[in-house]
């Protein structure tokens, strides 16, 4: 007896983040990723701090190197 994943029971886990399905989760909770990447080497390393900052005041949660 075949049940379709959807409606299958299934236990996930609570800590880190993984991927069921079309989402992320990020400890147990659905986590949308919002990324923008970031080319240190084009810029000073007394800058990433600021930029790094200004990244997530624009609302990022995920940087790409």
């Amino acid at each position: 007896h075949c049940v379709p994943l959807e409606q299958a029971e299934v236990s996930l886990p609570t800590k880190g983040l993984y991927a069921f399905k079309d989402s992320f989760y990020l400890d147990g909770r659905r986590f949308k990723i919002f990324s923008g990447s970031f080319h240190y080497f084009r810029t000073h390393p007394l800058l990433w701090g600021d930029r790094l900052l200004r990244m997530k005041a624009a609302g990022l949660n995920t940087v790409m190197t």
